[in-house]
């Protein structure tokens, strides 16, 4: 995945994210939060467009601010998928269907 946006939070830069390294990206008003394995980007791609870039088949949306990588999981506690030491919550909106995708 490649993005970049002139006048936006990345200064300028594109930066190129291998799917296996991207960890989970969040809503974050108007841009969107990016997090890898190695760092944390703020882009000014909106969560839509972003969502929109990622492979559906290794992607997830699992809450309206957050779409986590599967293969990042960690585990699945109650209403909250662990990614790395991050607990991201899970919407009463998209549970089923995210359980459903795990094969749950």
């Amino acid at each position: 995945m490649k993005y970049g946006v002139d006048d936006d939070p990345t200064e300028g830069k594109i930066f190129k994210i291998k799917y296996d390294e991207l960890l989970f990206a969040e809503a974050n008003a108007n841009n969107s939060k990016i997090v890898t394995t190695q760092q944390t980007i703020v882009s000014g791609l909106t969560f839509t467009r972003l969502e929109e870039m990622v492979q559906a088949s290794i992607f997830l949306r699992v809450h309206r601010s957050f779409v986590v990588n599967k293969s990042g999981i960690r585990y699945v506690q109650g209403n909250i998928v662990m990614i790395a030491s991050k607990e991201i919550p899970i919407g009463s909106n998209y549970k089923t269907a995210f359980l459903k995708e795990l094969g749950f």
